[in-house]
């Protein structure tokens, strides 16, 4: 922790190459350096804000290089590119809560933002929007996987579940999800007809 206080930005540095390098032991490094929620949610922002930046990279060079096939203004789907990472945050934040809420029900406490600190490779994976979209769906849809089998990882080792209960929690999301997204679509349809 001394460390991380005295050079914040080798701290970033370590943070990110431990993001690529181990993502498993991830977990060991914020829970020994004791990172708090919000600056584990500050770092999935300060990652999450590249998307922008390298989507208006992508534009320009698109701009530049092929003319013909270059999208009618710069900045088209800027907005786009952060909110993606907007979106998943929420779903991030609902997959620790519905977890705490799932351990809690097995007797054992929740204190750490498994699911925060296992979707950071998604948030990593923002310099993809660099990329043409065919690569950057790919490599979107590699850092989603990836932020699974952190979050199994993680959440079968730190509260010792076994596979089953794992499978039995993300199913109990999933139907969670379903009917929440039901309801909503319900709603909208209302509102639309009325």
């Amino acid at each position: 922790m001394q460390e991380i206080e005295k050079n914040p930005k080798n701290s970033i540095a370590k943070i990110v190459d431990e993001i690529f390098s181990s993502p498993i032991d991830l977990f060991d490094f914020f829970f020994q350096n004791s990172f708090s929620s919000f600056q584990i949610l500050g770092i999935y922002l300060s990652l999450s804000i590249l998307a922008p930046i390298s989507k208006l990279g992508n534009n320009f060079l698109q701009f530049k290089l092929f003319p013909e096939n270059s999208p009618p203004s710069i900045t088209e789907g800027i907005f786009t590119s952060f909110l993606v990472y907007l979106i998943g945050l929420f779903f991030v934040i609902f997959l620790d809560e519905f977890g705490k809420n799932f351990l809690q029900r097995l007797g054992k406490k929740n204190q750490n933002p498994i699911a925060l600190i296992s979707f950071l490779p998604f948030a990593a994976s923002s310099v993809f929007w660099l990329l043409p979209k065919p690569f950057l769906i790919i490599g979107l849809f590699l850092a989603t996987l990836l932020g699974l089998f952190n979050y199994y990882e993680g959440f079968r080792n730190t509260y010792e579940l076994n596979r089953k209960q794992f499978f039995s929690f993300i199913l109990l999301f999933g139907i969670f999800l379903g009917a929440l997204s039901f309801i909503f679509l319900l709603s909208v349809n209302l509102y639309r007809n009325l």
